[in-house]
C-alpha cells in the first residue's frame, strides 16, 4: 500500500514539487499517460502476487484469478472501488525538491542583557570554554566600537584635509585588525573577572554595595566571618591576616563566589579534571589557591559522588564469600594440639664455628584454639623434618591430623625450600605416622587459600623473630 502511495504522491502532484533528476521522468510519464489511466490493485487481489509469494498447485487451481484477475475489473468502471488518500511527506526526502530557507535578524527592544549573560553561564559547564566565549565577545564588541568610531572620526574631518584615498586605507586597516584578531593571556583574564564580577554582583548586591560605600557586611550576611573587601577592579575577595606573608595574592585574599551559582559548579569541575581526579582534600586545596567558595565541601562531595570515572576507578572491590570452616576448626571436643597445621618458614642464618650456615623455623599451630609452637630444622631433608615432629610430640603431645602443603606449593617458604622439599623420603615419613597414629593431610596443590590458618601465622612469626635476631649473631647453641 505505502508504495502506491509513493507513487501515487509523485504523478498526482506538480513536478514542481520533486527533484530535478525526479521530475524530469515525471514529465515524460505526464507526456505518454494520463492521471486518469492509472489505478490501484490491492495486494490481497493482485495476481501478479501470486507468482512473486508463491502458492501451491492444489490453491492456484482453485483460485480463478490468475486467469480472470480481480473481480470489480468485469464491473463497469465507475462502480470499480475509489482509493482516498491524503499523503505528506517529510521535507527531507531525498525525491522531493528542498525549499529555500531565508534566516532573518531581529532587534529586540526589550533585550535584557543581565538574563542573556545569566543564561551563557548557565549553559556552559565548562569554565575554560566559558572564559573563551566572554573573551571572544568583549574582543568584538571592543573592535566595533574601535571601527565605529574610526568611521565617525573620518566622518567628521576635513574632505580637504583628509584625501579619499587615506580615508579607504584607515578603514581597511580597521577591517584587517577585526579579522587578525587573537586572544591573548589578558583577554582570558578579563573576560574571567567579568564573568566573577556579574556572578558576585548577582548573588551578593547587597554586600557589594556596602562595601563600595564604605560600611560593613550585616552579621546575618554570610560573608561576615570573611572579612570581605572589594578590591581595585571590583571583585570581592576574602580578607583574612596574610597581608604579610610571601604567598600570591589570589592566594592571600581567595575570590568569594557563592554556592547556588553554575559557575561554582564549572570551576570545581575543572579543577577535579586538571588534577587528575583526585579526592575531595586534594580538590580543595586546589581550589582555595584562588577561589573561596561558601559550602565548597558539599560541591566537592556532590561532584565526586557523580563523577563516572571516580565510581569506576573507586568502587569498592567485591570480596570473595569464604565457604565454611571445616569441623575440624570448630569442634571443641579435643585437646590443643590434636588437629595440627605445619609449615617452613626462613632460612635464618646461623654461625657455626668460622662459617655461617641455614637453620629454617617450623610453624606447629593448633587448628582450634591458634596456639602456636616453633621449632628448628637443621635442614630441609627427611631426617630434619621427623626430629622436628619428634620434639614437638615430646613437648606437646601426639596430634591425631597434621595438615600441611604438598610440598610443590609452598607459599611462604623460600626457593629452596620448594628444591629440596621434593627430596623427602615420603614413605619414610608414613611409617613413622603410622607408628604414633598420626594421619598427615597434604592440602591439594596450587591451592594456597586450604593453608590460610597458618600462613597468616607464619608472617607474624617471622616478624616478631627477626624483629629479636636484627642485631645478633646467632650461634648453634641459641
Amino acid at each position: 500500500m505505502f508504495f502506491f502511495e509513493y507513487i501515487n504522491y509523485l504523478l498526482f502532484n506538480a513536478i514542481t514539487q520533486a527533484a530535478k533528476f525526479v521530475a524530469n521522468r515525471l514529465a515524460l510519464i505526464h507526456e505518454a499517460t494520463d492521471n486518469a489511466q492509472w489505478n490501484y490493485v490491492n495486494t490481497k487481489q493482485n495476481p501478479a502476487d501470486f507468482a512473486s509469494r508463491g502458492m501451491t498447485i492444489s490453491k492456484f487451481q482453485q483460485n480463478p484469478q490468475w486467469i480472470r484477475g480481480p473481480d470489480y475489473l468485469w464491473l463497469p468502471e465507475c462502480e470499480w472501488p475509489q482509493v482516498c488518500m491524503d499523503l505528506t511527506f517529510p521535507d527531507n526526502d531525498s525525491e522531493v525538491k528542498r525549499k529555500s530557507v531565508v534566516n532573518a535578524s531581529i532587534v529586540d527592544d526589550d533585550y535584557d542583557e543581565f538574563n542573556s549573560f545569566e543564561t551563557l553561564i548557565s549553559r556552559c559547564s565548562d569554565f575554560d570554554k566559558l572564559k573563551r566565549i566572554v573573551a571572544w565577545l568583549l574582543k568584538a564588541v571592543n573592535n566595533f566600537k574601535q571601527t565605529t568610531r574610526r568611521k565617525n572620526d573620518l566622518a567628521n574631518e576635513n574632505e580637504d584635509k583628509l584625501p579619499t584615498q587615506a580615508k579607504s586605507k584607515r578603514l581597511n586597516e580597521s577591517k584587517e585588525l577585526v579579522k587578525t584578531l587573537n586572544l591573548k593571556v589578558q583577554d582570558i583574564h578579563n573576560a574571567e573577572m567579568t564573568i566573577i564580577r556579574f556572578v558576585q554582583n548577582q548573588h551578593f548586591d547587597d554586600e557589594v554595595q556596602r562595601l563600595k560605600a564604605k560600611l560593613n557586611v550585616k552579621r546575618t550576611s554570610r560573608l561576615f566571618k570573611l572579612d570581605s573587601y572589594i578590591d581595585e577592579k571590583g571583585i570581592l575577595r576574602v580578607g583574612g591576616r596574610l597581608a604579610r606573608s610571601n604567598l600570591t595574592e589570589t592566594s592571600k585574599h581567595p575570590i568569594i563566589l557563592p554556592k547556588q551559582s553554575t559557575l561554582s559548579y564549572s570551576i570545581i569541575q575543572g579543577i577535579h579534571r586538571s588534577i587528575g581526579h583526585l579526592g575531595k582534600n586534594a580538590i580543595l586545596t586546589e581550589l582555595r589557591q584562588k577561589y573561596w567558595i561558601i559550602g565548597a565541601n558539599g560541591i566537592i562531595k556532590n561532584i565526586v559522588s557523580k563523577c563516572v570515572i571516580c565510581r569506576k576507578y573507586q568502587a569498592p572491590i567485591m570480596q570473595q564469600k569464604m565457604a565454611n570452616l571445616p569441623s575440624e576448626r570448630v569442634t571443641q571436643d579435643t585437646a590443643p594440639f590434636t588437629i595440627v597445621g605445619m609449615d617452613y618458614f626462613g632460612p635464618f642464618a646461623i654461625k657455626q664455628r668460622r662459617c655461617t650456615v641455614k637453620r629454617y623455623g617450623v610453624i606447629f599451630t593448633c587448628l582450634k584454639i591458634r596456639a602456636v609452637h616453633l621449632e628448628v630444622a637443621d635442614s630441609l631433608d627427611t631426617s630434619s623434618c621427623i626430629n622436628a615432629i619428634r620434639r614437638f610430640i615430646a613437648r606437646r603431645g601426639v596430634p591425631k591430623i597434621i595438615r600441611s602443603d604438598n610440598g610443590t606449593n609452598l607459599v611462604g617458604a623460600q626457593r629452596e625450600l620448594k628444591d629440596e622439599i621434593v627430596k623427602w623420603n615420603l614413605n619414610q615419613i608414613d611409617n613413622f605416622m603410622l607408628q604414633k597414629g598420626i594421619d598427615w593431610k597434604f592440602n591439594p596443590p596450587v591451592a594456597s587459600n586450604f593453608g590460610g590458618v597458618w600462613e597468616r601465622l607464619i608472617r607474624f612469626s617471622v616478624f616478631f623473630v627477626f624483629q629479636l635476631i636484627l642485631s645478633c649473631v646467632l650461634r648453634e647453641l641459641n
